[in-house]
Formats: C-alpha cells, sequence, structure tokens
C-alpha cells in the first residue's frame, strides 16, 4: 500500500495537528491525533468522529464557526458559542429562552423558545447535553426535562505504536467509545486496550542495516514487479549487491525480510570477504516522488 502526503488540515487545530502532514493511502487516512491523545492514527476518515446520542451524527464540516469545526447533526448544528457547544436548528442562532409566568396558574409556568440543547459548562465537546428553551421544563432555574442528549467521541481504526518513528510504522487496531452517565460523567472504553497487535496497518516503507555499515531503503514503487532496496536489487537471476560478473566481485542473496535477516555471501573477488548480513531496522517515510500532469480542461467564460 502507497501513501500519499495531502494538503487536508484542521483549520481549527483541535482534531488533527496542524503541523504535520496528512496521509491518504486510497481508502484510509493518517494524521497526528490532537483530540484524544497526541497519537498518529489511521481510519477511513481523517480525525476522530463524534456519536450523537450513540448514532453517527449525520455531516462533519472541516470549516470553523466561531473558531471551532461545527457538524450537521440530527435536530439542526452542533456548534460552538460564548464558552459552550450547542445544539440548534440554525447556525449561529435559534437560541431564545424565557420563563414564562404569565398564566395565574403557577402549574402553566415553563419556559419557552426555541427548542435547543446546551453542552458542559467546562467548555467540553464530549458530555451531556441539557435541553434549552421549550423543551427545559418547567422549573425556573432548573432542567426537570427528560430531553437530554449525549455527544461522544469515536474512533475505530489503528493507532501508532511501534517500530517507526511516527508517521512511520506500525498502527495497531483499537476502538474507542465513550457513554455519559445521567450526571454528566463520561466513561471511555477502549476495545482493546493496549491495541490489538495482531490486526496492523504500516505506513512507510522499511528500512535495513547491514553489518557492511551501509543502510538500505526499500523503495515505495516496482520495477519489473520487484522492489528495490537502495543498492540490492533483483537483476533477473538473484538478488545481488554490486553488478554480477564485476571484476571487483558482487554479493548474492535474498530480497531483504522484516521479520529476520538474510545474508548475502561475496562472489568473484568478494568471495573471500566477510558476509553482508542484511536486519530490519525500522519503517520511515519515503523519499520517492511522483509527478502528475492535468489533462486538458475546459474554460468558460
Amino acid at each position: 500500500m502507497s501513501w500519499t502526503a495531502t494538503y487536508v488540515e484542521d483549520p481549527s487545530g483541535e482534531f488533527i495537528d496542524t503541523g504535520s502532514t496528512v496521509w491518504y493511502s486510497g481508502s484510509l487516512w493518517a494524521w497526528k491525533d490532537n483530540m484524544l491523545t497526541t497519537d498518529w492514527r489511521i481510519a477511513t476518515v481523517p480525525g476522530v468522529e463524534i456519536q450523537v446520542d450513540g448514532l453517527s451524527p449525520g455531516t462533519a464540516y472541516w470549516y470553523t464557526y466561531n473558531g471551532k469545526r461545527y457538524w450537521a447533526v440530527p435536530g439542526g448544528f452542533l456548534w460552538w458559542n460564548s464558552g459552550r457547544w450547542v445544539i440548534s436548528a440554525r447556525l449561529g442562532t435559534c437560541m431564545a429562552e424565557s420563563w414564562d409566568d404569565s398564566d395565574e396558574d403557577p402549574a402553566y409556568h415553563e419556559y419557552v423558545g426555541n427548542a435547543w440543547w446546551e453542552g458542559p459548562a467546562d467548555g467540553s465537546l464530549e458530555g451531556l447535553y441539557q435541553p434549552r428553551g421549550s423543551i427545559r421544563g418547567n422549573t425556573e432555574n432548573d432542567y426537570d426535562s427528560s430531553e437530554t442528549r449525549d455527544i461522544t467521541l469515536y474512533f475505530d481504526g489503528w493507532v501508532h505504536t511501534e517500530s517507526g518513528t511516527a508517521p512511520a510504522g506500525e498502527y495497531h487496531a483499537q476502538e474507542r467509545t465513550a457513554s455519559v452517565a445521567d450526571d454528566g460523567t463520561v466513561t471511555e472504553t477502549l476495545t482493546p486496550d493496549p491495541p490489538d497487535d495482531e490486526d496492523a496497518e504500516i505506513l512507510g516503507v522499511p528500512e535495513f542495516s547491514g553489518t557492511d555499515g551501509n543502510t538500505y531503503v526499500r523503495s515505495v514503487h516496482t520495477k519489473d514487479g520487484n522492489y528495490t532496496y537502495g543498492n540490492i536489487y533483483y537483476d533477473g537471476t538473484a538478488w545481488v549487491i554490486g553488478i554480477r560478473n564485476s571484476s571487483s566481485g558482487w554479493y548474492e542473496g535474498s530480497e531483504p525480510r522484516v521479520d529476520t535477516t538474510v545474508t548475502f555471501e561475496g562472489q568473484g573477488e568478494k568471495s573471500e570477504e566477510a558476509d553482508i548480513i542484511i536486519s530490519f531496522s525500522e519503517y520511515i517515510i519515503g523519499s520517492e516522488e511522483a509527478t502528475h500532469y492535468l489533462g486538458e480542461v475546459g474554460l468558460w467564460l
């Protein structure tokens, strides 16, 4: 699988680190997380997702409102308003609320206005959202309605764990969910914890070291069906270091492997010299670049 650097970014900087590149493989995204941890992550969508009442939120936008991201969710929009997250029917408005005690009978006193919800007082995105306006209830200065909503953070993908300097390396599978109690307490669940080392994704290319003191990095793309590893390549007969039948000699071995060492033995003038042992070091970001050309583009005036 090949990964390509993109120009995707999170303008709020809260979900994806703005100083890091977002990578794409054609089906998966890799990014440095800022919302749950500072780990690098891989998933089918960029950035940690949110869930509304345990369900998918609908449409996530990478634009900002009041400096933060917003979402189209069931019932309207989830957006940032003066220190708190809110859900209202329209972005930036529909947050009217007043206490109506005009009726002579106190039993008919109630909150009126728009139907909207207000998030935790500490400004957290994740947590219990209290009903406001016409759905708040009929107890002044209190919430006596059952119309609460839960916003939780959700991740289902792979987390960077080892074997490489991030973003390169191995990523192991993990799902992150959360639940919200009636008092607003958020409980996080990681499955499995620690991440599953049997289900891995790899970003980057393997780098190998040789007992000759050289470093051998696998190419991103194949040539004639085979990768190259710096000076190690398949010449149609065997994997070699150097040039077969060279007057100065060459080495023959097998394709470098991540899970074990391989040995290259000297041939010709190199036959009396020590074998070269090739061993895996770590995954790194490859340096190959590709040029993409635009085809004919129509222009309408």
